[in-house]
């Protein structure tokens, strides 16, 4: 974009965005999961019996290089069986004790979680893995379809501990079966670990979920992100569009941002917006901002590092007409969708229903405003956050559907669009499964199949046989 010169530009954004390339199947890096599974009361049954198919579809996907454990959980904690690799003696292994779990009391979901920490930290377990190190990617699978009523029920007790015991490079992704358990408690303990929170309502759901994240987790190609973001030439960053941990080590001026880590094909975008100052001189170009990234390289174990600069020309005379930057705009869309799906949550949890969806139709009429701005892979990606506002504008049509639906649904799109990153359990059919292969890694879509890599949406493919 150009700029009068000698005109102080109070807002302007810039947008630093980076993408992954593809993992190749046999370039993956090995990885540990630990499964902690509830098996309170009320898993009986149909619940339970599709949990154990599940795993079973699990470890069948790993290879002999990966590991998997598995801890269970009622009022009691059990370590089912310790993280063992997946070959064939170690599968034939799992499966004996996966069939003989059953449902049982209470649940104590504090203390599985937290079994669960240990074990994927935990080093020298199984056949012949003494004095092994932890595999490259490790997670762990939190599932429940109640609330924590045993050991430790507060979230912030749960989360202070997490922050304590947590390992770099491990992963912690949630799963909330039903409509009784606590979705904050799931979504920042997701948060936290670095994962995502999978809403899963119905039964199908169950495996979507599942073949999601370890779809994920099976094309790590890059871990320990961190941004760096330098406002240039007088010019102030104002703000950055981001729930990643963001450090100001200057104000204004020099920002840190731990960006986790991405999966194949995957692609982050950080909106930042800048003011600039006058500028007595004439056309120019002004480097306005300076981005630098650093990662470790999960497919060749190595540390790199890519500077790039925000570049903008300040004129004496600015052109008529011309055009915003399509992929800017289309990040300004996905900003304006989620903040507005946080700010509707936040009055429909107060009762203010007619407010919220105020502000979810004055979000909808801005992105689409916008389309003709954009290119054709961009404006996919706002028909997506289009169709996510509309979603969640109908789930405020009472305080029932938003108690029984629409909280976890909002709360759950809210994650998946600040983190660009799927995490909806929604069951598709296979007409839509096919067209999403052939939109851009980098479209922002809705969050039932937007941000999905290709290892994502072959390992659902295969998931939904899991029950036939």
């Amino acid at each position: 974009m150009a700029y009068a010169r000698d005109q102080f530009i109070e807002s302007a954004y810039l947008n630093c965005s980076f993408r992954a390339p593809v993992c190749p199947e046999g370039d993956r890096k090995p990885v540990d999961i630990v499964v902690v599974l509830d098996r309170s009361g009320s898993m009986r049954g149909p619940k339970l019996d599709l949990c154990k198919k599940t795993v079973q579809f699990l470890m069948g996907e790993l290879s002999s290089q990966d590991r998997l454990g598995l801890v269970t959980y009622d009022t009691n904690v059990k370590t089912e069986f310790h993280l063992m690799k997946m070959n064939e003696k170690g599968k034939e292994k799992a499966e004996g004790i996966l069939q003989k779990i059953q449902a049982g009391a209470c649940t104590n979901l504090s203390g599985g979680l937290f079994h669960g920490i240990q074990e994927v930290q935990r080093q020298g377990w199984g056949f012949g893995l003494k004095g092994d190190k932890p595999n490259p990617v490790r997670s762990v699978l939190l599932l429940t379809d109640g609330l924590a009523n045993n050991g430790i029920t507060s979230t912030e007790k749960i989360v202070k501990v997490m922050k304590g015991a947590l390992e770099p490079n491990v992963s912690v992704f949630t799963f909330g079966y039903g409509s009784d358990h606590n979705v904050d408690m799931l979504r920042e303990i997701s948060d936290v670990g670095g994962g995502v929170y999978y809403f899963v309502q119905s039964v199908d759901g169950v495996s979507l979920a599942f073949a999601d994240c370890l779809g994920g987790l099976l094309s790590v190609v890059a871990q320990n992100i961190k941004l760096e973001c330098f406002g240039m030439n007088g010019c102030k960053i104002e703000s950055i569009k981001t729930r990643k941990a963001t450090n100001a080590i200057v104000p204004n001026k020099h920002y840190e941002i731990e960006m986790g880590d991405l999966y194949g094909e995957e692609g982050r975008d950080v909106l930042i917006e800048v003011s600039m100052p006058t500028l007595p001189a004439e056309n120019k170009e002004l480097v306005a901002l300076e981005c630098r990234l650093s990662y470790v390289n999960v497919l060749d174990s190595s540390l790199d590092k890519v500077e790039v600069c925000g570049v903008v020309q300040r004129l004496n005379e600015v052109p008529a007409g011309q055009a915003p930057n399509s992929c800017v705009t289309q990040q300004r869309n996905r900003i304006i969708a989620v903040e507005a799906l946080e700010q509707a949550d936040e009055a429909a949890k107060k009762g203010r229903l007619d407010e919220g969806k105020i502000v979810l139709q004055t979000a909808l009429d801005r992105v689409t405003c916008a389309l003709k701005l954009l290119n054709e892979d961009d404006q996919k990606g706002s028909a997506g956050l289009m169709d996510d506002l509309k979603e969640c504008r109908g789930s405020l049509a009472s305080m029932s559907v938003y108690k029984k639906r629409g909280v976890r649904r909002m709360r759950a799109k809210v994650q998946s669009h600040w983190a660009q990153r799927s995490n909806d359990a929604e069951a598709e059919d296979e007409e839509e499964l096919s067209e999403h292969r052939q939109i851009s890694a980098r479209t922002v879509g809705s969050s039932a199949y937007g941000y999905r890599n290709t290892k994502k949406m072959n390992m659902i493919k295969k998931s939904r046989f899991i029950g036939t």
